[in-house]
């Protein structure tokens, strides 16, 4: 029986057994009057009807008249009670009941006029005086139901007011429904259903018992003392019985309550969010989970017997109890959408409810909690409503549009604005209210497209709602859920800036041609003369070389060296021409092999100089082999050149640890102060006559490094060297 059902029977004995009583007892009553029982006088009939309109006024909650009836009643009682004991009150008292009958009466009017309190103990006087009221009946009955004799001059009380005295005394009994023994009897627990089931053969047993006895001695079958002894062999027999017969019953409703706990214990432990409970006094826990353990951090032989404050911090302690006692003192459920926890994992985020568990008096007896863990859904909230904001204001257009569907579920700001329309306006329409109706066939080509490979880009052209439009890059991607993401950008000014590149790379190709024609056709009317010049002048120096004085010949010398450098002058800006022409061709090349190669050409047209040449093993780059090797000969020449007044020569070509290249000499070095002039064409920072050349290599280096998508810079100091530092793009091997 559950604590719901134990307190319905309760309320329904309360109401119910009292009316009973009292109707019993009236209808006895009825019966003795209509056959005018010599054992009941006028006066104990009318004090039957007072105690029967007591009781029910009682029941029906009326104390204050009850109270008064009672008291009478009870006063009548007790004149009848002195008159029988043999004190003499005069004839005025009349014929009042036996002493059984008074003493009865007496008993029950004390029942009622005992306070009416709730509550176990304060029951207890009126609860006593109905029991005990009760026992004198049940004497009376036995004396009826033996049919002995009654002692002295008194008459025995009749089995009607017997029967009366009995119902009207459980009716007393039973109004106190909800405490005493009425609580007991009617209650949940094991013992309350032992002692429903006890009690009438506690009462039946031994009167079946002494019955037998009385009858086996008037029958002489036994004499009084073998009647006591098989009595008493008898009622401890049929109690061991009764005992033994309970004891296993009990023990079976143990064994199913302990499965039963089992069951709920597995339940509880096995469910993810923490449940706890703790008791309505200190707030000491008496219940946790597994997962309460798991997100504590403590094994819940540490939590029981302890409160908040044993764990967390004072702050965090209050906030939780200040909610425990707002549970407990407002009798309803707590929810608190979000609650922090500090544990051993971290802060954590908890959505607690708190409840209180009443007693059978109604009252809080313990606080049962439960609290999910939501720090992951919080986070994984935060991080939505981000992807929200984002996609709210994201600068492409995009909208969300389940399978099957002719208008979008999702679309933000960017695409309504790009097609022109309000966005409470477009989001109303169906999806190919912005498609070109020329272009929807193979819309419909791409969709299918990104529904089997799960992602399609491709161009189209949208409509604005004034009817013009527009180019756009269109990507489209398959969500997991069946849904295609559409996220579009107006390439409007793209396509106008491609059509301007486009504009002015045939511009450029048609110039670089035209430049190239100019080179060529320079280079030969340029070449022609010169070689003229040089010619000539040969010739006459040769020719008429004897004719001529030191002076003349001087000034043939310095012509055709003029003329020679005016060619190698052309040939440089041919090549620094080409290099910026020339198609890029990326390989796999070793710099250092490379660099070895054109060092030892260097070497063989100056077998008598002395150059150390050093590398630091294999330099892996990724490069054009053409234009890296003229950059390198470029670079090599150079301190091949600044390093012609060192007895030995120092040059190195190697990487630093950072990953760019450097090329290193030991020469005649350069002022920082000028190094913003390495590499403008025609700049030379050492006289002509000291170290010669035309100030185009360096510029020609730098064009092919930027070309590769790298650097160039320069370091050195006068006399003491200088070192070239480039970068190239690195080997992907």
């Amino acid at each position: 029986m559950s604590p719901e059902d134990a307190g319905r029977t309760r309320r329904q004995l309360a109401r119910w057994v009292p009316r009973a009583a009292c109707a019993f007892a009236a209808l006895v009553a009825a019966f003795e009057v209509a056959n005018d029982l010599p054992t009941m006088g006028p006066t104990s009939i009318g004090l039957a009807f007072a105690l029967i309109f007591a009781v029910a006024l009682a029941a029906g909650g009326r104390d204050g008249i009850a109270r008064v009836v009672a008291g009478a009643a009870g006063l009548v009682a007790l004149a009848a009670l002195v008159v029988d004991l043999g004190l003499d009150l005069g004839s005025a008292v009349g014929r009042l009941p036996g002493p059984l009958s008074a003493l009865a009466y007496l008993l029950l009017a004390a029942a009622v006029l005992s306070p009416n309190r709730r509550g176990a103990k304060r029951g207890r006087p009126a609860e006593l005086f109905a029991v005990t009221a009760f026992a004198v009946a049940l004497y009376a009955l036995i004396q009826n139901f033996y049919g002995s004799e009654p002692t002295g001059s008194y008459q025995r009380m009749s089995l009607g007011s017997a029967l009366a005295v009995a119902a009207l005394g459980l009716g007393v009994i039973f109004v106190r429904g909800r405490d005493g023994i009425v609580a007991e009897l009617s209650g949940p627990d094991p013992g309350g259903a032992m002692a429903r089931a006890l009690l009438p053969l506690v009462v039946a047993v031994p009167m079946i018992i002494g019955w037998a006895r009385l009858e086996a001695q008037r029958a002489a079958f036994v004499d009084d003392r073998t009647g006591t002894a098989l009595m008493v062999i008898g009622t401890v027999v049929a109690f061991a019985a009764l005992v033994i017969y309970h004891a296993r019953t009990v023990d079976a409703s143990q064994a199913a309550l302990r499965e039963s706990n089992r069951l709920l214990d597995a339940i509880i432990d096995n469910i993810p969010d923490m449940i706890f409970v703790k008791d309505a006094g200190r707030l000491a826990f008496v219940r946790m989970n597994r997962a309460g353990e798991d997100l504590v951090g403590k094994d819940r032989k540490e939590l029981l017997g302890k409160t908040d404050r044993d764990f967390f911090s004072a702050e965090q302690a209050d906030f939780f109890q200040s909610m425990d006692r707002r549970t407990l003192e407002g009798g309803t459920l707590v929810d608190i959408s979000e609650e922090p926890i500090a544990t051993p994992r971290g802060e954590r985020w908890l959505h607690t409810r708190k409840m209180p568990i009443v007693g059978d008096d109604g009252r809080p007896t313990h606080l049962l909690g439960i609290s999910e863990d939501i720090t992951e859904k919080r986070e994984a909230e935060r991080k939505l409503r981000r992807w929200a904001t984002l996609f709210r204001h994201a600068g492409w257009g995009v909208i969300v549009a389940d399978a099957g569907k002719a208008v979008p579920d999702l679309m933000n700001q960017a695409w309504a604005k790009m097609h022109g329309w309000p966005l409470h306006e477009l989001a109303t329409k169906p999806l190919d209210t912005v498609f070109v109706p020329a272009e929807r066939e193979r819309l419909l080509g791409h969709l299918a497209e990104a529904a089997r490979s799960g992602k399609n880009v491709f161009e189209a052209r949208h409509l604005r709602k004034d009817g013009s439009t527009f180019p756009v890059l269109v990507c489209l991607t398959a969500l997991d859920d069946g849904a295609l993401a559409m996220h579009a950008q107006d390439v409007t000014e793209l396509k106008r800036s491609e059509e301007a590149l486009r504009l002015a790379k045939e511009t450029a190709e048609a110039t670089s041609k035209e430049l190239e024609a100019f080179s060529y056709s320079v280079s030969h009317d340029l070449r022609a003369p010169l070689r003229a010049i040089d010619g000539f002048s040969l010739a006459l120096v040769e020719d008429y070389g004897e004719k001529l004085d030191d002076t003349a010949r001087d000034y043939l010398t310095r012509v055709r060296g003029a003329a020679q450098k005016m060619a190698h002058l052309i040939d440089d800006l041919l090549e620094l021409a080409r290099v910026a022409r020339h198609e890029i061709a990326m390989e796999r090349i070793d710099v250092a092999d490379v660099g070895r190669e054109i060092a030892r050409e260097l070497q063989a047209t100056q077998p008598g100089r002395s150059v150390e040449f050093r590398t630091n093993g294999e330099l892996y780059a990724r490069a054009d082999p053409r234009l890296l090797r003229v950059a390198l000969t470029n670079l090599l020449e150079n301190a091949w050149k600044f390093t012609a007044k060192k007895a030995v020569g120092k040059v190195e070509l190697g990487r630093a640890e950072d990953g760019h290249f450097f090329v290193r000499d030991d020469g005649v070095g350069f002022d920082m102060t000028y190094s913003n002039k390495l590499f403008g064409a025609f700049q030379r920072l050492h006289a002509a006559a000291e170290f010669p050349g035309t100030g185009i290599g360096l510029a020609t280096v730098q064009r092919i490094i930027h070309r590769h998508g790298g650097r160039i810079w320069a370091e050195g100091r006068l006399g003491e060297g200088a070192t070239f530092h480039f970068t190239l793009p690195e080997d992907d091997a």
